[in-house]
């Protein structure tokens, strides 16, 4: 199984993911600090890191987003680093109105507390996450 980096297009092959993501952030700006970052937000950074550990390439995030999984992950990992806000996050997910998000949200957290593995790919993805941001 490979994952192709969307920072710098390299193929690795075998490594953790969390390592590999501090690194080529870590490369890719010299900084880790987003607020620091020019043309980065916090939104761009976590569909990134979705896309990274789901193997695909940010173009082709909205095929992947269609599993109501894949869904709840991005919603899950938004709300915790407070990105919700925005029309744009609304545009991506395909969700009309806040009524719908807070439903998509509520059921996110009740898979997150229902489904081990779910669990553990939210906690994996958001502890890369957490040295990045």
């Amino acid at each position: 199984m490979h994952i192709l980096c969307l920072v710098t297009n390299i193929k690795f092959y075998n490594l953790n993911i969390i390592d590999l993501l501090w690194e080529e952030y870590r490369k890719f700006k010299g900084v880790i600090n987003v607020k620091n970052v020019e043309g980065l937000d916090k939104v761009s950074i976590i569909i990134n890191i979705l896309a990274v550990y789901l193997g695909v390439e940010v173009k082709e995030i909205n095929n992947k987003l269609k599993k109501k999984e894949n869904k709840y992950l991005l919603l899950l990992l938004l709300e915790r680093y407070n990105c919700l806000n925005g029309e744009n996050v609304k545009d991506l997910l395909e969700i009309i109105s806040d009524k719908s998000m807070k439903y998509n949200i509520g059921k996110a957290q009740e898979k997150f507390l229902v489904n081990k593995r779910f669990r553990e790919m939210y906690l994996e993805i958001q502890e890369g996450l957490n040295k990045i941001i």
